[in-house]
């Protein structure tokens, strides 16, 4: 005979173990062991919500990155000929385009979120990206983006 479930009926019961080391402390004990045959085994972490763990866009990214270049007074230094003076000082989605190619940032989960929507796939990136980014701009402020370009050309070849 099927059995029927009927919500009005039922009590949920949820049971929280804790790992300590009072045994007083705890109704249920149990053993940690590789596999779950005689024990219980260990997860990593519960599941992230990887739009939280990386809400950033790329515009926000740079937005945040020229931010605190600025506010850190890093003299930080664009290459390229005849850019304003304006923007010989800013960081642009080129050169993060330039750390995302040579550090291969969308592949590392801790930098990058990709989610598919449709036939469309999009990145967020972490608060970690944009703190790797400015470190690496912080060690070689006026030089990073030409030894990144000439470090990826010979990567390639």
């Amino acid at each position: 005979m099927g059995q029927t479930v009927n919500p009005k009926l039922a009590i949920p019961v949820v049971h929280e173990l804790y790992l300590t080391k009072k045994p007083g402390a705890s109704t249920p004990t149990f053993s940690i062991a590789k596999d779950a045959k005689d024990a219980v085994f260990l997860a990593k972490s519960p599941p992230k919500d990887m739009l939280l763990t990386c809400p950033h866009t790329v515009k926000k990214c740079i937005e945040i990155i020229n931010a605190k270049l600025k506010k850190d007074g890093v003299n930080f230094i664009n290459p390229v000929e005849g850019v304003t003076a304006e923007k010989k000082n800013s960081f642009n989605k080129a050169h993060f385009d330039l750390f995302n190619k040579f550090y291969n940032i969308k592949s590392d989960p801790k930098f990058c979120y990709q989610y598919k929507v449709g036939q469309n796939t999009s990145n967020t990136y972490s608060n970690h990206t944009i703190d790797f980014i400015l470190q690496e701009i912080k060690n070689n402020p006026e030089n990073i983006i030409q030894d990144l370009k000439t470090a990826l050309l010979k990567k390639e070849s």
